[in-house]
């Protein structure tokens, strides 16, 4: 991002962001002010931003630095696809140390977005509905704040310099001017920009709120049956009027309203008075061969699909119909004509509603095909500064409940098995004093490729080595080295999931061992371990990729250990101990009675004792 604050370029960033994700494009936001943030102590006012604040300035272009170091990591470890590196990057000295880091370095494509307002209601109004609230503020008085912010500006204008065509010949950007008034492309290149591009050309900040509604009950939500183009039920032409009667006490200005091609939604809005506009892309998700079948109809006339669709249910794609991922691709024209318009209401369908919430909502693909979107509701969108604020408003009208909620209860169990061999050299090494070379591993305990779904294993040694952190990214997943002391290695899994947390293990490396081959040298000492990573209510994507794993078709999964053995041998030893624990409970239990009736015999001998009024002698 290139401009002065109070452009709104953390909102384009966010928006952009939040676009990017829903069509598939993993992106993340860098601001730099938390960066900023977390460099300095609380911030005092304007002067640590003046062009003559030499230690403030150094703080500030190092954690631009840092920012762009993490933006590079998180680029290369093949997590993300775009980052936004959200700051002012006023200058072109800035500008250059960027393209110097990502593309000259990294050998990354860059693309620059510049927000240009020379409109000061629009600053003003900026600077109130969301610096007022920045933590850089948060003991300021409000009143302070728009002062304090606009010398800030001053002090960034002293040394501001806008993206220039024939300056920065060399680089690829986009300007915007008041926030859409005016745009302005240079050199964009590739897939990626142009959708950009043609987003930003799209959005507004004009206040403005969108209404999305399923259509009335319907016939065939009555029955359970999904897909189809059946009319409404009379609970679902009430819901029609109802609908129409809330939209006209709202009075709502510009108001336009879209529907699908199918009969549900025309008759469900046919008495709201607005112009009214239908969309093929706003019809009910393709259900193939599907359609017009219960989910207890699929379940036994397709139970492979039916268990396909809940292990992955946002990229599964019905035979011969659409995934909840083709309906996104679907649905970008919508979202973009959305971006341009005013007020709208949106009567659709369960499935393509789930979709546009996600993108207003910013839902990953994972929560997208759960999203709760009932009959008979309104559901009132309101964009904000950085977000969109979402009122449902139920009304008064019975219906069935068509949401099928996530399943639960899904544990899958990989088994590993993690160690190390070391063998000794059978004498000290000269130039180092080394006695052993060692490798250390995790394997999977079966024959699968686990590169399906690890990503990459973190093995930390001892911090005497050089470089102690070391990464695999595919198998065998292990790596070699010489030394001549025990130690512990931190072992930690990544997984492809994002949403999955890494494992970690803790594993002693083990050199040595009292048997005469194994201290010789003639044979390698194996020290490895069972256990077992489960899996509780994975994510649709892990579970997929949890599933896709194959066999491999090198040996490099198998282990030295027969586990099978120790399992056997183990579970010997607890049903043993098991039974020796149960005889001596039952002995205790004996010893427990005897002891019970021996005090019951004193307390009767006491009791008799007491009534004849004599006394207990003690020998």
């Amino acid at each position: 991002m290139v401009g002065l604050p109070a452009r709104g370029k953390t909102y384009i960033s966010k928006k952009l962001c939040r676009y990017l994700n829903w069509i598939g494009i993993n992106t993340k936001v860098f601001n730099l002010g938390e960066y900023r943030r977390h460099a300095t102590t609380a911030y005092q006012c304007h002067e640590f931003f003046r062009p003559d604040n030499i230690k403030a300035m150094a703080i500030r272009t190092q954690c631009a630095k840092d920012a762009l170091n993490d933006v590079c990591q998180w680029l290369e470890s093949g997590d993300g696809e775009v980052a936004v590196f959200d700051a002012t990057n006023s200058t072109v000295e800035r500008r250059q140390l960027i393209r110097d880091i990502v593309v000259c370095k990294m050998g990354f494509k860059l693309f620059f977005v510049e927000s240009v307002c020379n409109d000061p209601e629009i600053v003003e109004q900026n600077i109130m509905e969301v610096k007022v609230s920045s933590p850089d503020y948060a003991t300021m008085k409000k009143e302070d704040v728009l002062a304090d912010f606009m010398q800030r500006i001053e002090h960034y204008q002293e040394r501001y310099q806008p993206l220039d065509e024939e300056r920065e010949s060399d680089l690829s950007f986009m300007k915007i001017y008041n926030t859409g008034e005016k745009v302005l492309v240079h050199k964009h290149e590739g897939h990626i920009q142009s959708r950009i591009v043609y987003y930003l050309m799209n959005i507004h900040i004009v206040p403005r709120t969108i209404y999305l509604t399923r259509h009335g009950e319907s016939l065939m939500n009555l029955e359970g049956r999904i897909g189809g183009d059946s009319d409404l039920t009379e609970r679902g032409h009430e819901y029609g009027k109802a609908l129409a009667e809330y939209i006209t006490g709202q009075n709502i200005q510009g108001l336009r309203v879209w529907t699908s091609w199918l009969k549900r939604t025309i008759q469900t809005a046919a008495d709201v008075k607005a112009p009214q506009e239908r969309w093929k892309a706003l019809n009910e998700i393709d259900a193939g061969i599907c359609e017009e079948m219960t989910y207890e109809e699929i379940a036994g006339k397709y139970p492979t699909d039916f268990a396909a669709r809940d292990q992955n249910k946002f990229s599964y794609r019905y035979p011969r119909g659409e995934s909840y991922e083709d309906l996104v691709a679907r649905l970008e024209p919508v979202i973009m004509e959305l971006e341009r318009q005013g007020n709208v209401l949106v009567v659709s369908h369960q499935a393509v509603l789930r979709c546009l919430l996600a993108y207003f909502l910013d839902k990953s693909a994972d929560e997208l095909p759960y999203l709760e979107v009932p009959l008979h509701t309104i559901m009132k969108l309101t964009p904000v500064a950085y977000g969109c604020k979402v009122e449902n408003i139920r009304l008064p009208i019975e219906a069935v409940d068509t949401h099928r909620p996530k399943p639960k209860g899904v544990t899958i169990i990989k088994p590993i098995i993690y160690g190390n061999v070391a063998r000794y050299f059978d004498k000290k090494r000269e130039e180092d004093g080394h006695t052993h070379q060692w490798t250390v591993y995790v394997k999977p305990y079966h024959n699968e490729d686990m590169s399906a779904y690890v990503k990459k294993v973190h093995f930390k040694l001892h911090e005497s080595y050089n470089n102690p952190n070391r990464i695999v990214t595919k198998p065998p997943y292990e790596l070699t080295e010489t030394g001549w002391g025990e130690f512990e290695i931190v072992i930690k899994i990544y997984f492809h999931d994002p949403n999955e947390r890494p494992v970690t293990v803790y594993h002693v490396l083990k050199l040595f061992q009292s048997t005469p081959e194994i201290q010789l040298g003639k044979e390698s000492l194996v020290s490895e371990f069972y256990e077992e990573i489960v899996f509780q209510d994975p994510t649709a994507l892990m579970q997929h990729l949890l599933n896709s794993s194959r066999p491999m078709t090198l040996g490099v999964w198998r282990h030295n250990t027969d586990f099978e053995i120790k399992k056997e041998s183990t579970m010997k030893d607890i049903l043993e101990a098991r039974n020796k624990i149960r005889l001596e409970v039952i002995d205790l239990k004996e010893k427990l009675t005897l002891a019970k009736e021996t005090i019951a015999k004193f307390k009767e001998e006491i009791t008799k004792i007491s009534k004849a009024g004599g006394s207990l002698s003690v020998a």
